[in-house]
């Protein structure tokens, strides 16, 4: 019996993702695939809503696409300003301090969102090189809004991880120069891909990578040349395939109904969980449709990851646990993509209050 996945990632995988993984593989050189790349990383524009040339999958999970990024934006010289309110700014942080960099974290309490005025003054004061802000933070349930930054002519870097395709995402309107997101989540496909885009300011500034295998200039001679395609590693194929699946499926529901359908699917699941004494870890007007925490009673704390454990044995569902200062004081409760809906919600609302 397949099992409701409902925690932080992966997703469940669709029926249209599941076919194509079936399909059968063709060389990472053969002129077939090529198009199904070029014609995925499309795709990728359009729900990035870029106009970005360098747009593609790198070849590894979220946390190798924010490794692909910081080994050619950030060394030594480098100045980087983080607004950090959850787990994810802080991996992105430990990243770029392997890298020398010097960091000007701007905290904020998990659960709550980063100020922007407070972080646009510390931008003014630090005048750094970078910007890295994280759009959906997993670990909290957050929706940061990195809509009115002042970067000046620093780069602004967005994680869009959980975010991309399920809430709004504008890259060229926002003025964000790179933007790094993950397959497993609400695009949902398996973990493995690492979807990027790149302005042009911000590879005008790339540095000399220290990683062969994420070296971005020699990867984009394979991905996105307009000339001969350069061999640096055999691509995912099946992986593609999925992705571009994913992607024509949303494009052919359309982003506004398919916002409106997490959002929905949150909304009754705030409610269900008021009904039950539950209670959301972030105030409403912050919160992440595909991705809530909830407070965990504290006389139910001592024995949560029992709780999460039956729902897995007895009901085959799982959610996640809290991570950071958050462990085993919230579940994390994920709504994401095509498993943002109301008969999800009923099925979670119903083995949780049976074990409850």
């Amino acid at each position: 019996m397949e099992k409701l996945l409902m925690g932080p990632g992966p997703s469940n995988l669709t029926e249209s993702v599941r076919s194509a993984l079936a399909q059968p593989a063709l060389g990472h050189l053969d002129p077939e695939f090529l198009s199904i790349l070029d014609e995925t990383c499309d795709l990728l524009r359009w729900i990035f809503k870029t106009d970005n040339k360098m747009t593609f999958p790198v070849s590894a999970t979220a946390s190798g696409g924010m490794e692909a990024v910081v080994m050619n934006l950030v060394d030594s010289t480098s100045k980087v300003v983080i607004g950090s309110n959850g787990a994810f700014s802080l991996r992105a942080k430990a990243m770029m301090e392997r890298q020398g960099a010097e960091i000007v974290e701007v905290n904020f309490d998990w659960g709550s969102p980063v100020d922007l005025n407070e972080l646009n003054l510390k931008i003014d004061f630090a005048k750094p090189d970078l910007i890295w802000m994280v759009h959906g933070e997993t670990s909290t349930g957050v929706l940061n809004n990195i809509v009115n930054i002042d970067k000046g002519d620093a780069l602004l870097i967005v994680d869009c991880v959980t975010s991309l395709g399920g809430v709004n995402f504008e890259m060229d309107n926002w003025g964000i120069d790179v933007a790094v997101s993950g397959s497993q989540k609400c695009l949902n496909v398996p973990p493995g891909l690492s979807p990027v885009s790149f302005s042009t300011r911000a590879i005008e500034r790339f540095k000399a990578s220290r990683s062969w295998y994420f070296d971005l200039q020699m990867i984009n001679d394979y991905i996105s040349t307009a000339g001969p395609r350069t061999y640096h590693h055999t691509a995912p194929i099946n992986m593609i395939y999925a992705l571009k699946a994913s992607l024509n499926d949303i494009k052919e529901h359309g982003l506004d109904e398919t916002f409106n359908r997490h959002k929905i699917a949150a909304e009754y699941l705030y409610s269900a969980l008021g009904e039950m004494g539950l209670k959301p870890a972030v105030e409403s007007p912050f919160r992440l449709p595909q991705l809530t925490t909830i407070f965990i009673p504290k006389e139910l704390q001592g024995i949560e990851s029992q709780i999460r454990k039956d729902l897995m044995d007895k009901f085959n569902i799982e959610i996640g646990a809290g991570l950071g200062i958050f462990a085993g004081k919230v579940w994390r409760v994920g709504l994401m993509g095509a498993n943002a809906t109301i008969r999800n919600v009923d099925t979670l609302v119903n083995a949780l209050g049976k074990l409850l």
